[in-house]
């Protein structure tokens, strides 16, 4: 009776992790058109001559901020993504950094952790 009170229990388990691992899902409004877009900073700052129109995802950090005459400069220290495009957390540094222009003033930016 107990082995097979303990089976069930691992097959519920079992059932309960399958069913939470079909929720892992990246949101639309970054999946883009590629079902395998380029994640790998390290080999597209190797070889960036190699992914010239892919689509590629990084996720990251914004660490500093510069507004200037009519663009705003973000630093943003890079971490891997998972599966469902949400940031690895691991102990780690940062894999590299993104530098990127943008042509209008942020006036506040909303992080969540």
């Amino acid at each position: 009776m107990a082995g097979q009170k303990q089976g069930v229990r691992w097959l519920l388990a079992a059932a309960v992790a399958v069913a939470l691992s079909g929720c892992v899902s990246v949101p639309d409004a970054i999946k883009g058109t590629s079902p395998t877009p380029q994640q790998d900073l390290v080999r597209v700052m190797n070889a960036p001559q190699l992914y010239v129109g892919q689509e590629a995802r990084f996720g990251g950090k914004v660490v500093n901020v510069q507004n200037q005459q009519g663009k705003t400069r973000l630093e943003i220290a890079t971490v891997p993504l998972d599966s469902g495009a949400r940031p690895v957390r691991a102990s780690r540094p940062a894999e590299g950094f993104l530098l990127t222009s943008m042509a209008s003033s942020i006036r506040w930016i909303s992080a969540v952790n």
